[in-house]
């Protein structure tokens, strides 16, 4: 097998690798959303990840940019605000009053 043969099979196989994750990605998905349907309770992360890493893959070929520490914590600072504006104990010091 040539160096030209070569390459065009190793893109070629890469490229087979990378539909198949696109598609196990949407496939994962649709699994959640059936299998919690709007219990699913998604944040600004869990849609990220869950709606676009089928997007995210086609587009830059791996998730590693949305996954890094800030981004994380960009995370845990939303769904600490979004548990305090929820809690149902009005006498709660961690309640909003606005609900």
């Amino acid at each position: 097998m040539s160096s030209e043969e070569w390459d065009e099979t190793v893109v070629s196989l890469a490229y087979e690798i990378k539909q198949d994750l696109i598609i196990l990605c949407k496939e994962w998905e649709l699994q959640l959303c059936e299998s919690f349907g709007p219990l699913l309770g998604m944040g600004d992360y869990g849609h990220l990840v869950i709606q676009h890493a089928s997007m995210m893959m086609r587009s830059f070929g791996s998730m590693k940019e949305f996954s890094n520490q800030g981004f994380e914590s960009s995370h845990k600072a939303d769904r600490g605000l979004y548990q305090q504006a929820t809690n149902n104990d009005m006498m709660s010091k961690d309640c909003s009053g606005l609900l």
